[in-house]
């Protein structure tokens, strides 16, 4: 068994017994009412995990998730759930990404703010992040990954973001981006880009600037 796909109901008690599954690489953790995921367990019994994907999963002990030093591809999506059922991103604690130094694809679910650990990740080539309506700092860190590939910027709600210093990224050849209006001329100066994916809040006022 390769690869491990969970939908636990009831606090997740079977991550303590993972150890018999030692050649599980990949392993995706799913939203199930009253499943508390305790990665603390899941980096003792697999420390050989390659790809872990979150989606809306409670978990717990989420300090741990650096010591999964293999990961290779990471969807961080941990969720917290309020009195009326709505769920959201859990973002009560940050994990260190810059220790997970194997990483090549990063996923990240709600705003962290500091993005300045991503210029550590030398090995990451594709990124998929939410600023926070375009912060230029947090742009800038996002700039300074010249590996990516592959790049996804969500939460860019303000008209046209500042989006000098893209040019940086030559090996950039994908970019999804979610802007009310966009600076087309900022992107052209990407040499390397071969799709562009433009998702519009707004009203669709880049027609008009193609």
């Amino acid at each position: 068994l390769e690869e491990l796909n969970v939908r636990e109901y009831g606090g997740g008690k079977n991550a303590d017994r993972l150890g018999k599954l030692k050649n599980v690489r990949v392993m995706k953790l799913d939203s199930v009412i009253d499943a508390i995921y305790d990665i603390k367990l899941l980096s003792e019994n697999l420390p050989k995990l390659k790809g872990l994907y979150m989606y809306q999963a409670e978990i717990e002990n989420p300090e741990y998730l650096t010591e999964l030093s293999e990961l290779t591809e990471l969807s961080y999506y941990p969720s917290v759930t309020d009195d009326d059922g709505y769920i959201s991103a859990d973002q009560s604690f940050t994990p260190d990404f810059s220790r997970l130094a194997a990483l090549k694809k990063l996923y990240i679910f709600g705003n962290y703010g500091d993005y300045s650990f991503l210029k550590e990740l030398r090995n990451v080539d594709s990124i998929s992040v939410k600023v926070d309506n375009a912060q230029r700092d947090q742009l800038d860190d996002i700039f300074a990954c010249p590996n990516v590939t592959e790049l996804e910027i969500y939460g860019c709600a303000s008209d046209d973001p500042d989006l000098s210093g893209i040019s940086a990224l030559n090996n950039l050849r994908k970019l999804d981006i979610h802007v009310s209006s966009l600076d087309f001329a900022r992107i052209s100066e990407v040499s390397s880009l071969e799709e562009l994916n433009v998702r519009e809040y707004g009203g669709g006022k880049n027609a008009d600037r193609l």
